[in-house]
């Protein structure tokens, strides 16, 4: 199941309060309401272990927005873990659908940006693949302004 279905199954399927999309593991798949929260421009650090398809696949986390503007999320994998690892970012609005997804095609940085209105925001980091043991990251949110 491609990443964007399994997050349009997550969302519909979070609002009946039921766990979705084979493969994920993780009890909170559909809890968003577990997200971590993500403090604007402050970097958060976390790991993802994913291999045959055991294991926490993914991450929820949660940005509040006070004003409007661009919100970016840039995830960056620590040095030498990740090349190759298929990993997939997803902004959400409050409702947890989709404004902009983004997949790391190989490189060790990559995010999404959107602009945004005062609000929550959730941010769902998740492995398409085996991540080959524990990969370390860290995910930072900022609002940008005027751009």
């Amino acid at each position: 199941m491609s990443a964007r279905v399994c997050w349009q199954v997550v969302a519909f399927l979070a609002a009946l309060g039921v766990a979705a999309c084979a493969g994920k593991k993780d009890p909170d798949l559909a809890e968003a309401s577990k997200a971590a929260p993500l403090p604007l421009a402050s970097p958060v650090m976390g790991d993802l272990a994913c291999d045959g398809g055991e294991g926490d696949c993914h991450e929820w986390y949660r940005a509040t927005v006070a004003e409007a503007g661009n919100l970016e999320v840039i995830v960056t994998s620590a040095a030498g873990q990740g090349i190759g690892t298929p990993l997939g970012l997803t902004l959400g609005d409050s409702n947890q659908l989709p404004l902009a997804e983004s997949q790391n095609e190989g490189r060790s940085r990559f995010g999404v940006r959107s602009p945004v209105k005062p609000g929550e925001y959730y941010v769902w980091l998740h492995a398409d693949g085996s991540t080959r043991g524990s990969l370390s990251y860290q995910i930072q949110a900022d609002l940008k302004q005027g751009e």
